[in-house]
Protein backbone atom coordinates (compact mmCIF):
# COMPACT_ATOMS: atom_id res chain seq x y z
CA UNK A 1 0.00 0.00 0.00
CA UNK A 2 1.59 3.57 -0.81
CA UNK A 3 1.56 6.36 1.81
CA UNK A 4 0.67 8.74 -1.24
CA UNK A 5 -1.73 8.26 -4.47
CA UNK A 6 -0.32 9.96 -8.02
CA UNK A 7 -2.85 13.08 -7.16
CA UNK A 8 -1.20 13.72 -3.65
CA UNK A 9 2.13 13.90 -6.01
CA UNK A 10 0.87 16.47 -8.78
CA UNK A 11 -1.24 18.37 -6.15
CA UNK A 12 3.23 19.61 -5.11
CA UNK A 13 3.69 20.13 -8.83
CA UNK A 14 4.05 23.53 -10.76
CA UNK A 15 0.48 23.83 -12.33
CA UNK A 16 2.63 24.13 -15.63
CA UNK A 17 3.95 20.27 -15.07
CA UNK A 18 0.52 18.63 -14.00
CA UNK A 19 -0.60 17.58 -17.22
CA UNK A 20 1.19 14.00 -17.91
CA UNK A 21 0.05 11.07 -19.59
CA UNK A 22 -1.28 8.22 -18.66
CA UNK A 23 1.56 6.32 -18.72
CA UNK A 24 3.55 8.71 -17.25
CA UNK A 25 0.74 8.20 -14.63
CA UNK A 26 1.39 4.58 -14.27
CA UNK A 27 5.09 5.42 -13.93
CA UNK A 28 5.02 7.96 -10.56
CA UNK A 29 2.47 5.39 -8.81
CA UNK A 30 4.87 2.39 -9.20
CA UNK A 31 7.40 5.14 -8.02
CA UNK A 32 5.78 6.14 -5.21
CA UNK A 33 4.81 2.43 -4.28
CA UNK A 34 8.46 1.58 -4.30
CA UNK A 35 9.12 5.02 -2.17
CA UNK A 36 6.25 4.08 0.13
CA UNK A 37 7.72 0.43 0.91
CA UNK A 38 11.05 1.72 1.48
CA UNK A 39 9.88 4.28 3.90
CA UNK A 40 7.92 1.51 5.61
CA UNK A 41 10.83 -0.33 6.31
CA UNK A 42 12.70 2.45 7.38
CA UNK A 43 10.12 3.47 9.64
CA UNK A 44 9.84 0.05 11.01
CA UNK A 45 13.73 -0.71 11.61
CA UNK A 46 13.41 2.63 13.62
CA UNK A 47 10.59 1.72 15.85
CA UNK A 48 7.97 4.30 14.75
CA UNK A 49 4.83 3.12 14.43
CA UNK A 50 2.24 4.39 11.45
CA UNK A 51 -0.64 5.95 13.57
CA UNK A 52 -3.19 6.50 10.68
CA UNK A 53 -5.06 8.58 13.18
CA UNK A 54 -2.29 10.99 13.73
CA UNK A 55 -2.49 13.66 10.86
CA UNK A 56 0.39 15.28 11.59
CA UNK A 57 2.33 11.97 11.00
CA UNK A 58 0.34 11.20 8.18
CA UNK A 59 0.71 14.46 6.40
CA UNK A 60 4.86 14.11 6.61
CA UNK A 61 4.72 10.57 5.32
CA UNK A 62 2.56 11.94 2.06
CA UNK A 63 5.25 14.72 1.67
CA UNK A 64 8.50 12.58 2.02
CA UNK A 65 7.26 9.96 -0.53
CA UNK A 66 6.26 12.69 -2.93
CA UNK A 67 9.90 14.28 -1.83
CA UNK A 68 11.27 10.94 -2.49
CA UNK A 69 9.71 10.90 -6.40
CA UNK A 70 10.60 13.79 -7.01
CA UNK A 71 14.23 13.54 -5.87
CA UNK A 72 14.24 10.31 -8.24
CA UNK A 73 12.63 11.31 -10.86
CA UNK A 74 14.75 14.82 -11.29
CA UNK A 75 17.64 12.63 -10.82
CA UNK A 76 16.57 10.62 -14.11
CA UNK A 77 16.30 13.91 -15.72
CA UNK A 78 19.76 14.52 -15.02
CA UNK A 79 21.18 11.65 -16.83
CA UNK A 80 23.98 10.78 -14.57
CA UNK A 81 25.55 14.37 -14.60
CA UNK A 82 26.23 15.65 -10.88
CA UNK A 83 28.01 19.14 -11.99
CA UNK A 84 28.90 21.23 -14.87
CA UNK A 85 31.02 24.27 -15.41
CA UNK A 86 32.02 26.08 -18.24
CA UNK A 87 34.32 29.22 -18.44
CA UNK A 88 34.19 31.08 -21.62
CA UNK A 89 37.88 33.04 -21.55
CA UNK A 90 39.95 30.59 -22.48
CA UNK A 91 37.57 28.20 -23.12
CA UNK A 92 37.04 25.44 -20.75
CA UNK A 93 34.47 22.84 -19.63
CA UNK A 94 34.32 20.19 -17.01
CA UNK A 95 31.21 17.36 -16.41
CA UNK A 96 31.08 14.57 -13.72
CA UNK A 97 29.28 12.32 -14.31
CA UNK A 98 28.02 9.22 -11.57
CA UNK A 99 26.04 5.77 -11.75
CA UNK A 100 22.29 6.24 -12.32
CA UNK A 101 19.98 6.51 -9.29
CA UNK A 102 18.87 3.28 -8.61
CA UNK A 103 17.67 4.61 -5.30
CA UNK A 104 14.97 6.96 -3.38
CA UNK A 105 16.57 9.64 -1.08
CA UNK A 106 15.23 10.78 2.33
CA UNK A 107 16.84 14.40 3.81
CA UNK A 108 18.38 13.91 7.21
CA UNK A 109 15.09 16.66 8.02
CA UNK A 110 12.78 14.40 6.81
CA UNK A 111 14.08 11.91 8.64
CA UNK A 112 13.91 13.74 11.75
CA UNK A 113 10.35 14.89 11.05
CA UNK A 114 9.18 11.40 10.68
CA UNK A 115 11.10 10.10 13.88
CA UNK A 116 13.41 8.27 12.17
CA UNK A 117 16.84 9.50 14.54
CA UNK A 118 20.12 8.68 13.65
CA UNK A 119 21.86 5.87 15.47
CA UNK A 120 24.67 5.28 17.70
CA UNK A 121 27.70 4.28 16.39
CA UNK A 122 27.43 1.70 19.70
CA UNK A 123 30.63 2.91 21.56
CA UNK A 124 31.50 6.41 22.97
CA UNK A 125 35.08 7.22 24.24
CA UNK A 126 35.30 9.51 27.59
CA UNK A 127 38.39 10.85 29.27
CA UNK A 128 39.21 9.23 32.36
CA UNK A 129 40.56 12.16 34.25
CA UNK A 130 41.79 9.37 37.15
CA UNK A 131 43.99 7.25 35.04
CA UNK A 132 44.86 9.51 32.08
CA UNK A 133 43.62 7.41 29.41
CA UNK A 134 39.95 6.83 27.61
CA UNK A 135 37.24 4.35 29.08
CA UNK A 136 34.14 3.35 26.59
CA UNK A 137 30.42 3.35 26.91
CA UNK A 138 28.92 0.91 25.55
CA UNK A 139 25.48 2.30 23.67
CA UNK A 140 22.83 0.19 24.06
Amino acid sequence: MAFADVEDYLSRMKPSERDVTQDERDYIGVLLSDASAKLAGLLASAGVEVDETDETQTANIKRVVCNMVREFLDSESRDGVTSMSQNIGNTSASVQWSAGVTNFFISESDKLALGIKKRASGRTLYPDTSTGSFGVITDV
